[in-house]
């Protein structure tokens, strides 16, 4: 019984890493910042906090995400207006 258990779990690892594809100009990384750069047509006042580090998919070195944190990245010379 705990052979299946354990068949389990690293199958389930597999598939989770499977799942994880980033789009565009993103890349995996460890731990994804919890307050990623942003490319924004308004300067807002952004209240980021503190969320456990997990893997995930984040802009490349030079870019920033465009409107908000499930946007495209785009590189940060392309950005008209505000960066926050």
């Amino acid at each position: 019984m705990k052979f299946t258990w354990v068949l389990v779990i690293l199958v389930s690892s597999a598939i989770a890493e499977k799942l994880l594809e980033c789009t565009c100009n993103d890349v995996i990384v460890n731990c994804v910042r919890s307050c990623q750069k942003l490319c924004v047509d308004q300067l807002v006042i952004r209240k980021c906090r503190y969320v456990k580090c997990k893997r995930g998919c984040a802009c490349a070195p030079g870019m920033v995400r465009k409107r908000d944190i499930t946007g495209f990245c785009i590189h940060r010379e392309d950005c008209k207006r505000w960066i926050i």
